[in-house]
């Protein structure tokens, strides 16, 4: 997820606080959407085995990601973890950083992310969600659960919305006052039927667009 533009969008709207105790909620028409797109080739991983083991993958920006694999009775867990994800990048991180001209970012008091689109799908674009040999599966953020299978569909109208855990949120607020990167870890568990898949996908597509919803203490953000 690179939410490119909710700094930039936020923080000046922070600069404007209030006298009035109170909170206000930032959110569409104000922050970019935020869309993740990846792809996962599995053909060096031996899915169809369940061989439990470490394996590295490379994505299409270049970057790689490890995929763990642990039999579980008849069922295979698929761990796809990738580490460092940049939510924002150190240039806008010190933009941020100057448009608070000295000002505490501790207003932010809690950051959710509205689900509006979450897909699962083969190489060739077929479901994956709808699958027999897909289970289950959950989504993590910093460690902490976002999303699982349970929380399926999602749509526009009918979103799902999530909490972004403490350690998100500080990582934020450390990397603006730090004018450095924010980065956290996402992780993805699949749990697989490998005999129901057949054929297990060579290649696993995900996509993901949340709007990004932001609580502010107007005179904190002020102070």
């Amino acid at each position: 997820m690179d939410p490119r533009r909710l700094f930039a969008t936020l923080l000046p709207v922070l600069l404007v606080g209030c006298g009035d105790l109170t909170t206000i909620t930032i959110g569409e028409g104000d922050i970019e959407p935020l869309v993740h797109d990846e792809s996962y080739d599995l053909a060096e991983v031996p899915v169809d085995e369940c061989i439990p083991g470490s394996y590295a993958t490379t994505l299409e920006d270049g970057s790689s990601a490890t995929i763990d694999l642990e039999p579980e009775g008849a069922v295979c867990r698929a761990t796809f973890t990738l580490a460092d994800v940049v939510l924002f990048d150190e240039d806008e991180a010190r933009s941020a950083s100057d448009d608070l001209a000295g000002r505490e970012v501790d207003g932010i008091e809690e950051v959710r992310l509205i689900v509006e689109e979450l897909h699962l799908a083969r190489g060739d674009g077929s479901s994956l969600l709808t699958d027999p040999g897909l289970l289950g599966f959950t989504l993590d953020l910093d460690g902490s659960q976002v999303l699982t299978d349970a929380d399926l569909p999602v749509s526009p109208a009918a979103p799902e919305v999530v909490v972004l855990p403490k350690a998100t949120r500080d990582e934020v607020i450390e990397a603006v006052e730090m004018e450095r990167a924010a980065r956290g870890t996402l992780v993805l568990h699949l749990d697989l039927d490998v005999e129901a898949f057949g054929t297990v996908p060579a290649v696993i597509d995900t996509r993901v667009v949340a709007q990004p919803e932001v609580d502010v203490d107007v005179v904190d953000a002020a102070i």
